[in-house]
């Protein structure tokens, strides 16, 4: 069960979870922008829960199509830096 969902049900497991989607928005921020790695953070956790209700891996042209989209096109470095700076 992903962090977040197992969580929702463990007070216990909050902090685990908080620190998870956090770090994974701190690494993909640089390269696509604060609020596209929030998007993709909260993506990836309904991904996995949704794979985990279906009992089978995520398909991974339709994961890519979906990250695509909601990432846009990649950061220039002169982008990245002022994406790093907003944080």
């Amino acid at each position: 069960m992903p962090r977040g969902a197992a969580a929702s049900r463990r007070p216990d497991l909050q902090a685990s979870a908080r620190v998870w989607s956090q770090g994974l928005a701190e690494v993909l921020a640089p390269r696509i922008g604060p609020q596209a790695a929030r998007a993709v953070t909260t993506f990836i956790d309904g991904a996995l829960l949704h794979a985990l209700v279906d009992g089978r891996p995520p398909d991974t042209t339709e994961l890519a199509a979906a990250l695509a989209a909601l990432t846009g096109p990649p950061l220039e470095p002169h982008d990245q830096e002022q994406a790093a700076q907003r944080r």
